[in-house]
């Protein structure tokens, strides 16, 4: 993927926050997983609509509610820089396994995406991952020998469409909720209650581990001459 499609996906990525009229059924997010940017996103349009001081602002985000959109900003910043982690990535070193043990590039960004969709299961829909679900994410919910297998060979613009499908999903379900929702409690396997506020910072926080993993090993992985 050149430069210059990469970062038309980093800033419509943007625009699905600082405009989230483009997200109110979910179908313009995926229409954007598509990456056809050309013919469905011209750049008259995005660039007129994004606003990247948004970047480093927690705060109100229009279409969310107060502490929702301090959660979204979050989330939209810690994804930014996922984003720019895999710039421009070969499909060489998204497969690369710095040792028998490690897990791919590709892998870890199904698995932040898997991660998501699992708490969109829990959290919006009070429920585990359906078996169908579960079949779908398998190798990359559980990372490891299944994911060195069967996770490779596909370009970039694979990885980037099932992360931005999954949060597309995401911002429509987190638009439909109030503030109040953030504080419903659950419990965890231990006991330990656990809101949902706290799960979405997880969720978040999750992939910003995973993303110091993908650094390391993108300076690693033997580069395309």
């Amino acid at each position: 993927m050149g430069r210059r499609r990469y970062t038309r996906f980093a800033k419509v990525f943007l625009l699905l926050i600082v405009n989230p009229s483009a997200t109110a059924d979910g179908t313009d997010c995926v229409r954007v997983a598509n990456l056809d940017f050309e013919a469905k996103y011209p750049q008259r349009t995005w660039m007129r609509n994004m606003d990247k001081s948004h970047l480093y602002l927690i705060g109100d985000v229009p279409g969310f509610t107060p502490q929702i959109g301090r959660l979204v900003s979050m989330m939209n910043y810690a994804r930014y820089t996922t984003l720019t982690a895999v710039e421009n990535l070969s499909v060489e070193e998204l497969d690369y396994l710095h040792d028998p043990e490690t897990n791919s590039i590709g892998a870890l960004l199904l698995h932040i995406a898997a991660a998501e969709a699992g708490y969109q299961a829990a959290t919006f829909y009070a429920r585990d991952l359906t078996e169908q679900e579960r079949q779908e994410w398998g190798a990359a919910l559980d990372l490891g020998e299944s994911a060195r297998r069967e996770i490779r060979g596909h370009e970039l613009d694979y990885y980037l469409s099932r992360l931005q499908q999954v949060r597309a999903k995401t911002l429509d379900e987190l638009g439909r909720r109030e503030d109040q929702w953030l504080e419903e409690q659950t419990s965890f396997g231990n006991g330990q209650n656990v809101n949902n506020y706290f799960k979405w910072f997880h969720v978040f926080g999750h992939e910003i581990n995973h993303r110091g993993q993908i650094r390391w090993l993108r300076t690693r992985a033997p580069r395309r001459l």
